[in-house]
C-alpha cells in the first residue's frame, strides 16, 4: 500500500466512523434533515465552508488559474458578494423553521411551486453530485492507478452514500468540521512549499508567460461576468445553504456562522487559485489543467506532505458531494413522498 492511498483510506474510514457515531442521535425527521436544529456557530461554519468549497474550486478555479495565471484571483469576488447577501438572509431563514427550501416556496406561493422547486432541485443537484463522484474517483485513480477510473468512481460513490445516509445532516455537520480544518491546513502548508519548489516568483517567470503575472488584462469584462455571475446566483439560491441555516441553534448563530464563512471562503478560494498558479510552473505541460494541484502534490511534494494534500483535495470534493446528495434525497422524501403520497409517514 502506497502512502497516498494509506492516507486516503484512513480518512475515508474516519468519515464513516464519525457518521456511525452521529447516527445515535437520529430519532426524528428534523434530526436527520436539519440536525435537530442544534448546530453551534463553529460546527455550522465548518459545514458551510465544506459545502461551498468543492470540485468547482479545486478543479474548476484551478483550471482557470492554469490558463490565465494570477488574474484568476478575481473569481472569489462573486462568492464573497453572495455571502454578504446571505448574512442578511440567514437569520430570517432560520426563523422560518423549514426543512427544505420547498417548504418556503409553498408557504409563500402554493403546492405547485413546491413541486416545481423539487423538480428543478433534483435535476440540478443530481448533475452536481455526479461530477463530484467523478472528481473524487479521479483523485483515487491518481493515487492508485491500478484501479480503473470506473472502479474508483464506484468505490468513492459507495463511501459518500454510506456516510451521508447513516446520519444525514448530523453526519455532514460533524464531518464538515474535520473537512474544513483539513482544507485550511492543507492549502496553508502546501502553498509556500509549492512556491519554494518553483524557485519563487523569479523561477516561475522562467516557465510561465508574462501574461500569467498580470492582475488585469487576461480576463475580459464579458468573460469576467460569465465567471462571476453564476457563482453569485448559485450561492444565493443554494438549498444547501438554507438547509444549514435551518439547522442552526438560533438566528444569531446562523448569522455568526455566515460571517466566519466569509473569511473562510476568502482564504480558501484565494489560496487554491494561488496554489494552482504556482503549480502551473511545476507542471507546465498538463493535458487536464484542472488537476494541476493534484499532480503537483504527487510529483513535487515530499511523500508525507503530498499524501496530506491529496487527502485535502479529496476532503474538498467529498464535503460538497455529501451535501449535494443529502439535499435532493431530503427533497424527495419531504416534498414528494411525505407531502403528497403519505402525509402520516413516521
Amino acid at each position: 500500500m502506497n502512502i497516498y492511498f494509506g492516507f486516503l483510506l484512513v480518512y475515508l474510514l474516519s468519515l464513516v466512523a464519525v457518521a456511525f457515531r452521529g447516527s445515535r442521535r437520529i430519532e426524528t425527521q428534523e434530526d436527520f434533515s436539519v440536525a435537530g436544529r442544534s448546530l453551534s456557530a463553529f460546527v455550522l461554519f465548518g459545514t458551510l465552508l465544506a459545502t461551498w468549497i468543492g470540485t468547482g474550486s479545486i478543479f474548476g478555479n484551478a483550471e482557470k488559474a492554469y490558463r490565465v495565471g494570477v488574474a484568476a484571483v478575481i473569481i472569489p469576488i462573486s462568492s464573497l458578494a453572495g455571502i454578504c447577501v446571505l448574512y442578511f438572509l440567514a437569520g430570517r431563514a432560520r426563523g422560518l423553521r423549514g426543512i427544505t427550501v420547498q417548504d418556503l416556496l409553498e408557504r409563500r406561493y402554493n403546492a405547485g411551486a413546491r413541486l416545481l422547486g423539487t423538480a428543478c432541485l433534483i435535476i440540478a443537484y443530481t448533475t452536481i453530485v455526479s461530477y463530484q463522484y467523478r472528481a473524487a474517483g479521479a483523485v483515487l485513480n491518481l493515487v492508485l492507478p491500478e484501479l480503473s477510473v470506473h472502479a474508483s468512481i464506484l468505490i468513492i460513490t459507495a463511501f459518500i452514500i454510506l456516510y451521508t445516509s447513516i446520519a444525514g445532516m448530523i453526519s455532514l455537520a460533524n464531518i464538515g468540521v474535520i473537512q474544513g480544518v483539513t482544507m485550511i491546513l492543507g492549502v496553508a502548508i502546501t502553498l509556500p512549499v509549492f512556491l519554494y519548489k518553483a524557485g519563487g516568483i523569479s523561477g516561475m517567470a522562467t516557465v510561465l508567460d508574462a501574461s500569467h503575472f498580470q492582475l488585469f488584462g487576461p480576463i475580459s469584462f464579458l468573460e469576467g461576468v460569465g465567471i462571476l455571475l453564476p457563482a453569485f446566483l448559485l450561492i444565493l439560491g443554494d438549498a444547501n445553504m438554507y438547509q444549514r441555516f435551518f439547522s442552526a441553534r438560533s438566528r444569531g448563530i446562523a448569522q455568526k456562522a455566515v460571517l466566519w464563512m466569509l473569511g473562510g471562503v476568502a482564504f480558501m478560494e484565494t489560496a487554491i487559485i494561488l496554489c494552482a498558479w504556482v503549480a502551473s510552473s511545476l507542471e507546465p505541460d498538463l493535458e487536464i489543467h484542472g488537476r494541476v494541484i493534484a499532480y503537483a502534490a504527487r510529483d513535487h511534494l515530499p511523500a508525507l506532505l503530498g499524501a496530506f494534500m491529496l487527502t485535502t483535495i479529496m476532503a474538498i470534493i467529498l464535503s460538497t458531494a455529501g451535501s449535494y446528495l443529502l439535499a435532493p434525497a431530503t427533497c424527495l422524501v419531504r416534498d414528494v413522498y411525505q407531502r403528497f403520497l403519505n402525509p402520516q409517514a413516521s
